[in-house]
């Protein structure tokens, strides 16, 4: 007849839990030496999600759904790293702009008089909107999230490797 479709519990905890692993391997010191060894933090966040939600529900999933989880991991910890920082940017920029502005122009009022052109191009930048915009906010979301979405998927479709593997083992 027809095929069954299996319901799967949800994913959200375990998506979120990626998510919030990817900002700690990010901004944790020393936690964050797991990424002397390139975008190993990622693909470990998506890794470890996809385990805990394998043996927290006892599901098998396919390499095609260990993706996806993993990629919707990427995804979100990606948006949340980008929220992140900038959170972090606002705050700094709102405390220390007058400062940052105060250094510059001392330091573009000490230059020689025959570099015109640097003075003008510091001060443009010293005078220069400071901020954010909603465009490039949401262009670097989509391109941080095509970025960690299949390195989170990779983690997970490893998680799923090695766990069939271990499970063929413990067969024989």
């Amino acid at each position: 007849m027809g095929d069954i479709i299996e319901k799967r519990p949800g994913k959200i905890a375990e998506v979120l839990l990626g998510a919030v692993l990817i900002v700690l391997t990010t901004f944790v010191p020393y936690l964050n030496l797991v990424n002397l060894f390139p975008f190993a933090g990622i693909i470990l966040s998506g890794a470890f999600a996809t385990w805990v939600y394998i043996i927290r529900h006892q599901a098998r999933l396919s390499y095609n759904e260990a993706f996806m989880l993993g990629a919707q991991s990427g995804f979100a910890g990606g948006a949340l790293l980008l929220l992140v920082i900038y959170l972090l940017l606002e705050k700094v920029r709102n405390l220390s702009a007058s400062e940052f502005q105060k250094v510059l122009a001392d330091w573009g009022g000490r230059m020689p008089a025959d570099s015109g052109d640097l003075y003008s191009q510091v001060m443009t930048v010293v005078n220069a909107p400071m901020g954010i915009k909603a465009l490039s906010f949401l262009v670097s979301l989509v391109l941080i999230g095509l970025i960690f979405a299949p390195l989170c998927g990779l983690g997970s479709r490893l998680t799923v490797y090695l766990l069939k593997q271990q499970a063929r083992r413990s067969g024989k």
